[in-house]
């Protein structure tokens, strides 16, 4: 959904599904406040919720915050979040050529793993 795009709509059951994949966690009375319609989230409705998010993460590294969400418990990426992440969103399972294709385009320093030194040099890479 995006915000900007007046009028459209989702449903709160999408939302908190979506929200999750993140570790945004929307309650029930979240959804309540910001809906008019039960069970329904209106692009407006949706801009006002990521601005209350947006809020409470100042000072927050957005950067490390998405790391930490893919990293597995030796602190490297972990390939099946990224893959629940892709289903939560809608989009196919990632096959294994994908990962493969992923992996090599990540692993900056070539050492077998991808970690958050490889994710920054990434993502200072592609906003220069």
């Amino acid at each position: 959904m995006n915000p900007k795009n007046e009028g459209e709509k989702m449903e709160a059951s999408l939302l908190k599904k979506r929200m999750a994949t993140v570790n945004a966690i929307v309650t029930d009375k979240d959804l309540a406040r910001l809906t008019n319609t039960p069970n329904i989230i209106t692009s407006e409705n949706y801009l006002e919720l990521c601005k209350e998010y947006e809020a409470d993460m100042e000072g927050h590294d957005p950067l490390i915050g998405a790391y930490k969400l893919l990293e597995d418990s030796n602190g490297n990426i972990d390939f099946n979040i990224v893959n629940d992440i892709f289903e939560a969103f809608g989009h196919e399972t990632l096959k294994k050529k994908d990962i493969e294709i992923l992996h090599e385009f990540l692993d900056v320093d070539r050492n077998g793993r991808i970690n958050l030194e490889d994710f920054k040099r990434i993502f200072k890479h592609l906003g220069r």
